[in-house]
């Protein structure tokens, strides 16, 4: 490697000391202060405040649900705000994917995320001492005095913009995939591992001088993500075999408790192959009667 006088003068100026061209490790420093981490964002009680939703955080939450994206996501009605507040305080607040490329928003969404910015940064408390980064970057807990606001239109179009997504892409909804939405989900998603320093690690970081998904939360992120990883993965695309479901799947739900989904299921989830089994057994009985 070969770095520039003047660079390595300057690390030397900050205490770096060098064997040969590279810096000495030192202690507390470099691999030994820096952590691969789940992203995470916060989840907590939520109540409807001046058009919008206000989320006050009590724990953060780092993982989804096997494909989220086909249950609850599709189970949530958006229209519905009782529906909406269950959602949110269970897995966090959505916002729009198209915060992250605001040259594909649509003007109705450019106007929820107005509505939304409107109250937002209100409720992000100045940071306290040691709890900046300098660069505006606040260093949260899951239970940090942030409270997350959402507008009602934004809410309502993140999940519907998300659900319409889904459809389009796993189930040719609208025909053709849409290129514009799989764009969007591609610059939404955030890595499945984040780097973090040291005391660092569990914390949640909050841009507040943006207003990308990284200022508000990473629920949208989570499942953009989660989207992509399903299409990468090698498992084969099913259709659930309970009459009634019709979910387009990859992986069945794993039951309560386990760790690991399953590849190699007909159904969705548990609740589908129990319904089915009765279903057939039903079915049985009233033929051996017939019989």
């Amino acid at each position: 490697m070969r770095l520039n006088e003047t660079v390595k003068k300057a690390l030397r100026d900050s205490g770096t000391n060098f064997a040969g061209n590279l810096p000495e490790p030192r202690p507390g420093c470099g691999v030994a202060s820096v952590a691969a981490v789940s992203p995470s964002w916060a989840v907590g009680p939520v109540e409807e405040f001046d058009g919008g939703f206000l989320l006050r955080p009590r724990e953060a939450r780092a993982s989804l649900p096997v494909e989220f994206w086909n249950h609850e996501l599709l189970e949530t009605d958006e229209k519905d705000a009782s529906s909406l507040i269950a959602f949110m305080r269970n897995w966090g607040v959505p916002y729009l994917p198209v915060r992250e490329c605001m040259m594909f928003a649509s003007d109705r969404q450019k106007e929820a995320v107005a509505k939304t910015e409107k109250h937002r940064l209100s409720f992000t408390p100045a940071p306290k001492r040691g709890k900046t980064n300098g660069d505006g970057i606040h260093i949260e807990s899951g239970t940090s005095g942030t409270i997350f606001y959402v507008s009602a239109d934004e809410a309502e179009q993140s999940v519907l913009w998300l659900k319409l997504a889904v459809l389009n892409l796993v189930y040719g909804a609208n025909g053709a995939p849409d290129h514009k939405a799989a764009e969007i989900i591609s610059r939404a998603a955030c890595p499945s591992r984040v780097l973090r320093i040291g005391r660092y690690s569990d914390s949640l970081l909050v841009d507040a001088c943006g207003t990308g998904l990284a200022s508000c939360g990473l629920l949208t992120a989570a499942i953009c993500s989660q989207l992509i990883e399903s299409f990468a993965d090698d498992a084969e695309w099913r259709i659930c075999a309970c009459e009634g479901c019709g979910r387009v799947f990859k992986r069945k739900r794993p039951d309560d408790g386990a760790t690991r989904p399953h590849g190699d299921s007909k159904y969705c989830c548990t609740v589908c192959k129990d319904r089915q089994t009765k279903r057939n057994q039903r079915a049985a009985a009233r033929n051996r009667i017939k019989h």
